[in-house]
């Protein structure tokens, strides 16, 4: 966000509101209770963030066998009711495949196969 608004000429007293603007419905709802964004300090509103976030430093490994529970569980669930469930289906699937397919521990069509075999079967 730094960089971007270094290069949109965007002054960092802006960038406090911006954080909330453009972050996700969820995490809006989050960050509404975080008086910081509502301000001009980008250091506080920075450091706020780290706080929150720190833990999302921490190196996941992704693991095939992980991936495959993933799938498994969420084929037993009727779980997809909207566009909305699929999406968050996707997002969460994504979690968990990471970059495996890229790294050659799965095959693009294993893949692409767990995907479609962790959707309701009704879909």
């Amino acid at each position: 966000l730094e960089e971007l608004s270094k290069l949109c000429n965007v002054p960092e007293e802006e960038l406090p509101k911006a954080v909330r603007r453009y972050a996700s419905k969820k995490v809006q709802r989050m960050l509404i209770a975080e008086k910081v964004f509502d301000g001009v300090d980008w250091k506080a509103a920075k450091e706020k963030l780290q706080l929150i976030y720190d833990s999302l430093n921490d190196k996941y490994e992704t693991d095939p066998r992980r991936l495959r529970a993933f799938v498994t569980d969420k084929r037993a669930e009727d779980f997809v009711t909207s566009r909305n469930d699929l999406d968050s289906f996707y997002r969460l699937f994504l979690q968990y495949a990471g970059t495996m397919s890229a790294d050659g521990r799965i095959t693009e069509q294993e893949r692409n196969n767990l995907f479609f075999s962790g959707l309701p079967k009704k879909l």
